[in-house]
């Protein structure tokens, strides 16, 4: 068979789909309208849909019930990375006539292990490393040889004792995540699977990856390269550029942690600013987003620490009860360190999506969650010679959170949400004293 090469960037061969029930393989690759996949770094399973067009009575064919797997083979042509998986479809929807012979409706579908964790739960003791934990809950209960484990493993620090609390095997990931602390004490663990595998690991060491490439928002067409074309941008928007009031109330500037120990009956306080939990991780560009502004009592919004008050249990003190010591020594090396993520791991997500913006690319299947991307977007404006060409607000290197692939009969675009929590932008002190007299003035 020809091998298939691209002549536009958002062409694509289906070399198989098919959905496999009780009665065999069903070639449905003339029936569909649409296919989305998705993946978020916040996702725990790949997931879609399929939109079909069915004139044939498979519904009664087949008698969809959630027992059938979906098969997808897609290829971009040449050395473009092509999608080849299988999921399986745990629901129909919106099943409507479109005449007297035909019908139309959803098939959704996931990855194979979203059921099988949705069949289970989990309720043990573990006493080791929370990575080590996850590593043991996807071999162990999800039965993922760990030589099929692709994505990104980082170790967090700690041995802990902990029970998880019976929830199926990936919520447990998820609620391990949420607690894990790596070596520089920075808690954004996120748990999520994308075109590589399962993931395990901190915002940092995602920011660390090399670019994919970096995105061309130049004029299309100039060239007769596929390569130049596929990372072309088709459109662009920006989400959000700040929020002063939301990183304020998450405590992204600053506030206060209120720690207590129902055990030894101590408390604990500790105030918390922009500088404690931006400077223990990675960031992809130069600067902070952080503007520095002063109030009407004289203090900075890095200085007012009840812009955010987090209470939660607090166990560090018990190293200094000798009762503990002597009656139970080993808790107390594994303690959870809910002083270094309850508070920080809000505030550093809040400002991590205080920049998002929503690219659509050519569809690309190398594009996925977890990985970066370079952004150079052009400057909006007349131009004079000397002028920088780029958009200084929104130039630099991102971290994909989330890709949507449409795949039409005649096209497949994909749509990413990429975020910074840093900017190539020069860091320029408020002349505060001149917009007080302007303001004043008024």
């Amino acid at each position: 068979m020809a091998e298939f090469n691209l002549i536009q960037s958002t062409d694509f061969k289906i070399k198989e789909l098919v959905i496999v029930s009780k009665y065999g393989k069903i070639d449905i690759s003339s029936m569909f309208e649409e296919i989305n996949i998705y993946d978020s770094v916040f996702s725990t399973c790949v997931t879609g849909n399929i939109i079909i067009t069915d004139a044939i009575g498979l519904s009664d064919m087949l008698l969809f019930d959630g027992t059938e797997i979906l098969l997808v083979d897609i290829d971009k042509g040449g050395d473009f990375f092509p999608l080849k998986r299988s999921f399986r479809i745990y629901k129909q929807s919106n099943r409507k006539d479109i005449n007297m012979t035909g019908e139309t409706y959803v098939l959704h579908f996931s990855s194979e292990e979203l059921i099988f964790s949705n069949q289970q739960k989990i309720s043990r003791s573990y006493n080791t490393t929370y990575a080590e934990m996850a590593v043991s809950i996807l071999n162990q209960d999800l039965q993922i040889p760990i030589e099929e484990f692709k994505g990104v493993f980082d170790s967090s620090i700690g041995v802990k004792k902990v029970i998880i609390p019976n929830l199926p095997p990936l919520e447990a990931i998820q609620w391990i995540a949420k607690r894990a602390i790596d070596k520089n004490n920075s808690p954004t663990f996120l748990f999520f699977q994308n075109n590589e595998g399962y993931n395990f690991c901190t915002i940092s060491s995602m920011m660390e990856r090399e670019p994919l490439f970096t995105v061309n928002f130049g004029a299309k067409n100039l060239t007769d390269s596929i390569g130049s074309e596929i990372v072309g941008a088709r459109d662009v928007r920006v989400i959000t550029q700040f929020d002063f009031i939301k990183n304020t109330k998450a405590g992204v500037y600053s506030g206060t942690f209120f720690g207590f120990d129902p055990v030894t009956r101590t408390s604990v306080k500790k105030k918390i600013n922009f500088g404690d939990h931006y400077e223990n991780s990675s960031h992809a560009n130069q600067n902070p987003n952080l503007p520095v502004l002063t109030n009407r009592q004289g203090f900075s919004n890095m200085q007012m620490n009840n812009s955010r008050q987090s209470f939660y249990l607090f166990q560090t003190n018990q190293s200094n009860s000798e009762y503990i010591k002597e009656k139970d020594p080993t808790s107390i090396q594994k303690e959870d360190d809910t002083i270094k993520y309850v508070f920080q791991r809000k505030a550093m997500f809040q400002n991590l999506f205080g920049q998002r913006t929503r690219v659509v690319l050519p569809g690309n299947f190398i594009v996925s969650s977890g990985f970066t991307l370079n952004l150079q977007i052009p400057k909006r404006a007349v131009k004079s010679e000397n002028d920088d060409l780029f958009d200084k607000s929104l130039y630099g290197k991102y971290l994909i959170i989330g890709t949507r692939h449409i795949i039409k009969y005649n096209m497949h675009e994909t749509i990413i949400d990429v975020v910074t929590d840093s900017t190539q932008k020069e860091f320029v002190a408020a002349n505060e004293l001149q917009q007080k007299q302007y303001r004043d003035n008024y």
